[in-house]
């Protein structure tokens, strides 16, 4: 998922690009001047992250001229030196979420991931990969029509792996999604448990991203060159 950067610090926007591309985003530096002068391209991006606080552009005009190149843009709005009417504002103007600097990053991966929720209007009752079944209501596994028996956390890693399928997804993220954001789990514990899911299930259906973390994907390979410069291998 590309997402755009609009900001000023170099401080912000440098722990944006770093968190956003460990969770799996491809993120892009946007200028102030690029803005002003309409030289980005709203199409290439699924989101906007902007600093609503920048006062050489115009929040208003900016969401309308975006959203008539692309109806389906978000605007995620971060506040470093407004007060509480400027994310009012923004969110009346047509943002879609706001957060005022600092802020936890774990909080604006969740929010930005409750945003591209929004693009499905139902839930899926069951999640379906080859010959995995997983459901998530029930908290049920099935592979090859036979249950299976997992324990809570192996659980909850296959089920967040299965729901995000064909996106890598980085160890910190399982920590912070099936641990919590406050765990001092090591990215090893992950480790542990995929090894115990490939041993229960099958060593082919989670692959290895070297260096990021795993994928669980029901598309070809082919598609998967541009991921990164990681090679994926199956363990």
């Amino acid at each position: 998922m590309n997402i755009a950067i609009i900001e000023k610090s170099r401080a912000i926007s440098h722990i944006l690009l770093n968190s956003l591309k460990a969770y799996g985003f491809v993120p892009h530096e946007v200028s102030v001047r690029d803005i002003i002068r309409r030289e980005a391209n709203p199409s290439s991006f699924e989101i906007i992250i902007m600093n609503i606080s920048i006062e050489e552009i115009s929040i208003p005009r900016i969401i309308e001229q975006f959203r008539n190149d692309n109806p389906k843009l978000y605007f995620f709005g971060i506040n470093s030196a407004g007060n509480w009417e400027d994310k009012v504002n923004f969110l009346n103007y047509g943002g879609d979420d706001v957060m005022s600097y600092p802020f936890p990053i774990g909080e604006l991966i969740a929010r930005i991931q409750a945003l591209t929720r929004r693009t499905t209007q139902t839930i899926p009752l069951k999640y379906r990969v080859k010959q995995l079944e997983v459901d998530p209501i029930k908290r049920q596994v099935k592979y090859k029509q036979k249950k299976i028996v997992l324990r809570k956390k192996e659980f909850g890693i296959l089920e967040y792996m299965m729901r995000n399928k064909n996106r890598p997804i980085s160890r910190s993220e399982l920590l912070d999604n099936v641990w919590g954001y406050e765990s001092t789990s090591s990215s090893n514990t992950i480790d542990v448990h995929v090894s115990k899911l490939r041993k229960t299930l099958s060593k082919n259906l989670i692959q290895t991203v070297h260096g990021f973390g795993y994928l669980i994907r029901d598309k070809p390979e082919e598609e998967y060159k541009s991921i990164s410069n990681s090679e994926l291998e199956e363990l």
